[in-house]
């Protein structure tokens, strides 16, 4: 199963804040229009592409990150742990958690994906004493 990285409505709202702020330094620069709507394109893009080529893939047999044209896996057969970031506080649960998941090796991936909660249950699918609840802390 697929997971991508939360957006929501004022992630949304502060790039077009930002892309609108360039835009205007660019008008207020002297510089032609176009180009300050090139500007304000471009830095809406710097803020989307993240979002639309980061992912997390849960399969059988292994947990995949893919970052732009980049990829990293763990076996899930290695991970021993996947749950809250320890030391990490979130105003809501489950809406920008962070999970951290670590391999028996000591490698460690940070996930961020929209829907927590789906992410963890995808999971303890196929590693179940790996997943931690939230009031567990994180063994080292």
């Amino acid at each position: 199963m697929r997971f991508r990285r939360r957006l929501g409505a004022n992630t949304v709202v502060a790039w077009v804040l930002s892309a609108l702020f360039v835009g205007f330094v660019f008008l207020h620069a002297g510089r032609p229009p176009y180009a300050a709507v090139i500007a304000m394109v471009v830095v809406l893009l710097l803020y989307a592409l993240p979002h639309i080529f980061w992912c997390w893939d849960v399969t059988p047999d292994r947990l995949v990150n893919r970052r732009y044209f980049s990829e990293r896996s763990f076996v899930l057969a290695e991970i021993e742990y996947a749950g809250s970031m320890p030391g990490h506080l979130t105003p809501r649960r489950g809406k920008g958690a962070w999970i951290e998941v670590r391999t028996r090796a000591g490698e460690r991936m940070i996930v961020q994906p929209a829907d927590a909660e789906a992410f963890l249950a995808e999971l303890q699918k196929y590693v179940p004493a790996a997943v931690k609840a939230d009031d567990q802390p994180a063994d080292k």
